[in-house]
């Protein structure tokens, strides 16, 4: 964390976005999120961090090591039935966003305001957290 210059430690997310409960949460979790990925001192090693990670053919790249052991076990730990699954599918959100707003900078993502994406992006990953989950045979 101290090599990454990261503002915010990853361990603090989880507990901050949840203790008001589920509802609303992934509005909160973005919003911790841009404010982080948008801070352009947190930005360069983290989208560094990123394309080292995806260029390397092992599961253990720090990314996916940090991400999953950091964020997404104590999330599970709060996420209802199927949490495993549930978290997963929030990573595949946010490493898409990463991805498109800060690795390709695809427009007009690349561009919009933190609270226009929380907009579009929130709903889905609300979904994640408390929806229904699917009934597939």
């Amino acid at each position: 964390m101290a090599a990454l210059e990261i503002r915010v430690d990853p361990r603090d997310i989880v507990p901050t976005v949840f203790a008001a409960g589920i509802d609303g949460a992934a509005e909160r979790l973005l919003k911790v999120f841009l404010s982080v990925w948008d801070d352009p001192e947190s930005r360069l090693p983290l989208v560094a961090l990123v394309r080292t990670s995806l260029a390397r053919e092992s599961a253990n790249s720090l990314l996916h090591e940090g991400m999953v052991r950091l964020i997404f076990s104590p999330l599970m730990e709060v996420l209802p039935d199927d949490a495993q699954r549930r978290a997963q599918m929030v990573a595949t959100q946010m490493i898409g966003l990463i991805i498109g707003r800060y690795v390709l900078c695809l427009e007009p993502l690349a561009s919009m305001a933190p609270e226009e994406v929380v907009g579009w992006v929130a709903p889905n990953i609300q979904r994640y957290f408390d929806g229904e989950v699917p009934d597939i045979p």
